[in-house]
């Protein structure tokens, strides 16, 4: 029996995708044949994110937080955090890491990023070069609003530094149309591969200038893009059956389409929030224009135990995951990304009714609460 993971990351992956991991030949990374395959992920993903043409894919054999280290890490003037949840408070603390002069603005994770704010603290620092932020907060569901970060960005002329890593292949992004500068993405997420790369998406005017500006010898922006655009070759041993699993990934999303398979999220989501309602859950209220394809915020029926529920889930090869933060304020979420479809749904649904019944029928009048 399949395991399905209604967690928010690593996703199901379809079979042909797996295979093409586990049946990819033993090349070494610098075979010419291994540099091709690179240049082919790297050139779709560009693609995908709207950015064909302009921008370039720069590849990591990291997690997407390496990825947003390898980004944060070549920032040389100031740069304003907006710091909105888990994810975004996570860049605030590697730019602190690395050295970088930044400064944060912080806003309502249930609420995300308000533009006038965001505006005004331009205002007030003419230093600032650079916004940092993440487009979806992982842990809320909550999407920033990236075009018109992008026209703020445009106003000022900062750079746009974006966290994409739960969003992109999976959600309306487009680096040409809202100026971002650079963003993050990891494969094992919306774009439905497997966990272990992932990649700094930017245009080649900003590529042009981090030479000598990273801060991280392994994560050396200008080094990576300078040998992975050139020849395909990565400075460093690649995870070679992982691009191979991309390849045939990022082909499956070009034939559904971003839009298609965002459909398909939003579809997913929108059906468990309605049987979620009816097990007796509630569901924490975000602005509707900010919701998120992916991600459903809940509290749990009063007389559920989340300890218990996870384990009756596992026997039932069902994996679910909210961290102890979100936990400790009354919520859980449950994801519906990846390879996931309506009858894997009408499974989940079913084990969560079988758990409910188990734990009897008592249970608080339904609908929408409001955020803590």
């Amino acid at each position: 029996m399949r395991r399905l993971l209604m967690n928010p990351g690593p996703t199901n992956v379809h079979p042909s995708v797996r295979a093409a991991a586990f049946e990819a030949p033993d090349w070494c990374h610098r075979d010419l044949g291994f540099a091709s395959k690179v240049q082919s992920v790297c050139s779709k993903l560009a693609a995908i994110s709207g950015g064909q043409g302009r921008y370039d894919a720069v590849p990591f054999v990291a997690s997407g937080t390496g990825a947003n280290e390898a980004m944060i890490s070549v920032v040389s003037g100031r740069m304003l955090v907006l710091v909105a949840g888990r994810y975004s408070e996570r860049l605030w603390l590697i730019a602190q890491r690395l050295g970088v002069q930044a400064s944060r603005l912080d806003f309502s994770p249930l609420s995300g990023v308000d533009c006038a704010s965001v505006a005004q603290a331009l205002i007030k620092d003419p230093q600032i070069t650079d916004i940092c932020l993440v487009h979806h907060e992982t842990t809320t569901g909550v999407l920033a609003p990236l075009p018109e970060l992008g026209q703020l960005a445009r106003s000022f002329k900062v750079g746009l530094l974006v966290d994409g890593i739960s969003s992109i292949g999976g959600h309306d992004f487009d680096l040409c149309r809202d100026s971002v500068a650079m963003a993050t993405v990891t494969a094992n997420k919306c774009l439905e591969s497997l966990p272990g790369i992932s990649f700094l998406l930017a245009s080649r005017e900003v590529l042009q200038t981090t030479q000598g500006k990273s801060r991280s010898f392994y994560f050396d922006v200008h080094e990576q893009w300078s040998r992975t655009a050139a020849s395909g070759k990565t400075p460093f041993t690649a995870a070679v059956s992982l691009f191979f699993a991309a390849d045939v990934a990022l082909d499956r999303l070009l034939a559904e389409t971003v839009r298609g398979r965002a459909h398909r999220y939003r579809r997913l989501k929108q059906r468990l929030e309605r049987e979620l309602l009816t097990l007796g859950f509630s569901l924490v209220a975000v602005p509707e224009d900010r919701k998120a394809n992916i991600l459903t915020l809940a509290r749990l029926p009063s007389y559920w135990n989340y300890n218990e529920l996870y384990e009756a889930l596992m026997r039932e090869h069902i994996t679910i995951y909210t961290d102890e933060v979100t936990l400790s304020q009354g919520m859980v979420f449950f994801a519906t990304m990846g390879d996931l479809h309506e009858a894997d749904l009408d499974r989940f649904v079913d084990a969560l009714a079988r758990f409910g019944r188990q734990r009897g029928s008592a249970s608080l009048p339904i609908g929408v609460c409001t955020p803590l």
